[in-house]
């Protein structure tokens, strides 16, 4: 699957980038007493924020992250027809089609094992039907 961008939603998202990065703060994390390689991380800068957007800017954080990182192209689409989420395809031989196994792909595959096992059931009813006349 070829990954496009609506110009539209590249818009939105640059609405948003100034405000979200403006409200970050650099942090330094420490993993634990005997680990003392030095870390850093973003987090929100949530102080003195007045709008109810600051949760939203950690999203927009990951989303520039994403656009702009080689990543992008192991995007996909789930493979559950109305699901429609997308996923980062992180699989060593790129072959991930579901957002996640355990919801989407389960109900793929149980869909798929219902519609065999009526076929074969169908099958069954046509032969007997035929044979018994």
């Amino acid at each position: 699957m070829v990954f496009f961008a609506d110009p539209r939603d590249v818009a939105a998202l640059n609405e948003w980038i100034l405000p979200a990065h403006e409200r970050r703060r650099l942090v330094f994390v420490v993993e634990s007493a005997s680990d003392d390689t030095p870390r850093f991380t973003w987090e929100p800068a949530t102080e003195g924020a007045t709008s109810l957007d600051w949760p939203l800017w950690p999203v927009v954080w990951s989303a520039v992250e994403l656009l702009t990182a080689d990543a992008l192209r192991r995007v996909l689409e789930c493979a559950n027809d109305p699901c429609g989420w997308l996923f980062v395809d992180l699989s060593r031989n790129r072959s991930r089609r579901w957002c996640d196994m355990r919801d989407c792909a389960n109900k793929v595959k149980a869909r798929r094992h219902h519609a065999r096992t009526k076929r074969a059931s169908d099958r069954g009813k046509t032969n007997d039907a035929a044979g018994g006349a």
